[in-house]
């Protein structure tokens, strides 16, 4: 008797689900840099070297809104957020170094809790920083306040667009 060899049915491979199905892209093809944004967002009319991409929030909370704003600064001798920072350090991402910085900030009964990310675009003196804003207001303000808002989910998505920031591939001048 001859032996009969096992039969295996294949397995398909399982699909890695997209984390950033139905983001939005932004490409800057004049400095090279690319990221997301989450469904929802919205964008403003960009200005020579900067663009601001407002980001759903919760609603009914002390946070009145959420932005990302990436800004460009050419032939800078320092790449940062050009504020003064008390917190500061170098992280990196996707492989790029950059110089993360967090502060808060009022003014007449608002709060501005934000981070930045800078970092020189290679091979030039452009300082491409991306600045995240939460803006709140102060529960003082009100007779009856909105409830807070939870700062770290609302958050959570700069972690992941900034996880999405990418140098263009190919791209040399870098608007130089």
């Amino acid at each position: 008797i001859t032996p009969v060899p096992p039969t295996s049915t294949p397995v398909p491979p399982t699909a890695t689900p997209d984390p950033y199905a139905g983001w939005t892209s932004y490409s800057n093809s004049a400095y090279g840099f690319n990221f997301k944004v989450p469904p929802g967002s919205s964008n403003a009319t960009p200005i020579e070297g900067l663009v601001r991409f407002t980001l759903p929030i919760v609603p009914n909370t002390l946070l009145v809104e959420k932005y990302v704003e990436a800004k460009v600064v050419e032939g800078a001798s320092a790449c940062n957020s050009g504020t003064n920072a008390p917190t500061s350090e170098t992280v990196t991402i996707n492989g790029i170094s950059f110089f993360k910085e967090i502060a808060q900030e009022g003014a007449a009964g608002s709060l501005y809790d934000w981070v930045s990310y800078s970092a020189f675009a290679p091979g030039t003196t452009n300082c491409v920083t991306m600045m995240f804003v939460l803006h709140s207001h102060n529960a003082g303000v009100f007779a009856t306040s909105p409830p807070p808002f939870d700062k770290n989910a609302e958050s959570a998505v700069f972690g992941q667009i900034m996880s999405a920031f990418t140098w263009s591939a190919g791209f040399t001048n870098f608007g130089q």
